[in-house]
């Protein structure tokens, strides 16, 4: 974790807080299945003001099912969240696609990608941890230049982040940005905290090891169009944050 001052951003002062020095990798969020291995299933609740909690855990998603509705589906498809009113119910493993090779997304260094918004939020409560706001994102990214791209130099190089690529890279390849903070373009887009005042309130920033855009690779671009919480994709994955006075 990397400790970010306190400073002013859209006119808006944001109070110092650590982030993940580098998008959470496949070994990280391995290890913390692992933890639950014995309750891979997670029933989650939600709620339009942002509010979200960890209602129960278990081995068995039929069982969980009963907190949802007394009239549940015959079948239903676990690689996908469920969500109900204000209930969500998902499964901790991330999901395969066929087209993900180790060699090209799941070696232990690369960051995890296709989670869902649940997945990143579930990781950072069960750890004492939380997802930057938008601001805090972008705050970050900047570096204390305040930089267009939230590299080394502030320019869009392929020598200082990773993007129009067939694949991720390892975390930490390229030069972190002036706060020492790895990937904040490129590589994999970041979920942020949900943001009830945004039309969109799932966001993702930083761009990908797909997109060369450098319109969309700038630190203030969010990605929000269509988003929501059970989303995946190869190209999204997650930073974490924490208080500044956190262990």
């Amino acid at each position: 974790m990397v400790s970010i001052p306190a400073g002013v951003f859209n006119d808006v002062a944001i109070d110092s807080f650590r982030l993940g020095q580098t998008p959470v990798t496949n070994a990280q969020y391995a290890a913390h299945v692992d933890q639950y291995r014995e309750n891979p299933y997670v029933l989650m609740g939600t709620s339009e003001t942002g509010v979200t909690s960890i209602v129960a855990r278990g081995g068995d998603p039929e069982a969980l099912l009963v907190y949802l509705s007394e009239r549940l589906p015959k079948q239903w498809d676990t690689s996908d969240p469920l969500v109900f009113g204000a209930l969500a119910l998902f499964e901790l493993r991330k999901d395969v696609s066929q087209d993900m090779s180790s060699e090209k997304f799941d070696r232990s260094n690369q960051p995890v990608v296709n989670v869902s918004w649940f997945h990143a939020f579930e990781y950072c409560v069960a750890n004492g941890l939380f997802l930057p706001s938008d601001d805090q994102w972008e705050y970050a990214a900047r570096g204390p230049e305040g930089h267009e791209y939230g590299t080394r130099s502030g320019r869009l190089t392929r020598e200082e982040a990773h993007y129009g690529s067939n694949a991720t890279a390892d975390v930490g390849s390229y030069p972190p940005n002036g706060f020492g903070l790895s990937d904040m373009t490129g590589n994999v887009w970041e979920w942020t905290a949900r943001n009830p005042s945004h039309e969109y309130p799932y966001g993702l920033r930083g761009g990908s090891w797909l997109f060369d855009d450098p319109e969309i690779l700038r630190a203030a671009f969010r990605d929000n169009v269509g988003r929501g919480p059970v989303d995946r994709a190869v190209v999204v994955g997650f930073r974490v944050g924490a208080p500044q006075d956190s262990k």
